[in-house]
């Protein structure tokens, strides 16, 4: 018992969430939509800037439909295959030093050149959501 104490505990503290969850494209939309920035150079890696945010509060490329004042974004998940780039929201319920806003998402090194970037929930054919240059 005290070691599932310790567990849940260390968990807690870590920031760590087993309520956190991959989105739908429907959901996205459903929430304002999604576009991406000009990406940016942080020492050798590259982020994408997002304008996305789950709590239904804020229009980017769909008039939202849902409301969410208990939902953050946890993290956008990337993938990289080619010259495509893959993204995936992932939000889970608020919590203190969180927001609705999503985080920029972590691409890496990349090779220079155009990318095509994509939204893929989970069991979804991918949304194409813009293109961005890296190092050009």
């Amino acid at each position: 018992m005290i070691r599932l104490l310790i567990a849940i505990t260390l968990l807690a503290l870590s920031g760590c969430s087993v309520n956190t969850e991959s989105q739908s494209w429907h959901f996205v939309q459903s929430v304002g939509g999604i576009t991406v920035g000009t990406p940016v150079r942080v020492d050798r890696d590259w982020r994408l800037p997002l304008n996305a945010n789950v709590s239904g509060l804020k229009e980017f490329t769909a008039k939202p439909s849902t409301m969410n004042s208990g939902m953050d974004c946890r993290s956008v998940d990337v993938s990289i295959e080619g010259s495509a780039i893959f993204l995936t929201i992932k939000s889970g319920p608020a919590a203190e030093a969180r927001n609705a806003q999503c985080p920029p998402a972590f691409l890496g090194q990349l090779k220079d050149g155009k990318y095509d970037v994509f939204y893929r929930g989970a069991n979804e054919a991918p949304a194409r959501i813009g293109e961005v240059s890296i190092g050009l």
